[in-house]
């Protein structure tokens, strides 16, 4: 098993990032330039999951300037490598993003149509 890399997205994911979106999701999903955006916000993080070159997921964490408050608006984890942990490891860099931050809250919506994502 490749063992996975974490890091913080820059522009030169993105063209990666688009891919899994469309990849994920038949609907709801975030364009290409809400992506941009979000990399462009310095309060916000993009957290990305890596095996070698290949995006495996990302995790997008917003943090509101006004709270302490931090909230993971989407989490994406390919298809082929879903059961392998990946989106916990996600979250797990998360809170620790966010907790760097300074935040002392974090925040998870599901869909209640979203089986797989709860448990």
């Amino acid at each position: 098993m490749t063992s996975l890399a974490f890091r913080h997205a820059t522009s030169d994911d993105l063209d990666a990032l688009v891919k899994l979106e469309n990849r994920c999701f038949a609907e709801d999903r975030i364009s290409r330039r809400s992506f941009r955006r979000f990399l462009d916000m310095p309060r916000d993080r993009l957290i990305i999951a890596l095996a070698g070159d290949e995006l495996l997921g990302y995790c997008l964490v917003l943090m509101s300037a006004a709270t302490r408050l931090a909230r993971i608006y989407s989490i994406a984890v390919s298809p082929a490598e879903r059961g392998r942990n990946i989106g916990e490891q996600l979250v797990r860099e998360a809170e620790a993003a966010a907790v760097d931050a300074g935040r002392i809250v974090m925040r998870l919506e599901v869909r209640e149509d979203n089986s797989p994502a709860i448990r």
